[in-house]
């Protein structure tokens, strides 16, 4: 049985990276008590995790090379305050895309 759960974890999982890598919209997720296991012998019905970094993380960590222009002045506020560019960059762009 936990194999089973962790199979299905990771197959949605992959299936939502997808999902985003496709630039389509993430479901919402379905409320347990909306969901039915009657028509399976034996059935039930179970939460799981989706943890869609750790998948990327451990499957698609390549990282791919951006050159951006930034004005001084906010690269000179932004070094001071020692920002990451990379993370703001990462940050920025799921925002705008909608990714939390």
């Amino acid at each position: 049985m936990e194999e089973a759960i962790y199979m299905a974890e990771e197959a949605t999982e992959g299936w939502l990276y997808l999902t985003l890598r496709d630039g389509e919209e993430l479901p919402k997720p379905t409320p347990i008590t909306e969901v039915k296991a009657d028509e399976y012998p034996n059935g039930f019905v179970s939460l799981i995790r989706a943890d869609i970094d750790a998948y990327i993380e451990k499957y698609h960590k390549k990282a791919i090379k951006k050159k951006c222009t930034v004005p001084v002045w906010l690269n000179t506020l932004a070094e001071r305050k020692g920002i990451d560019f990379s993370f703001a960059l990462q940050e920025g762009l799921k925002h705008q895309l909608g990714i939390e």
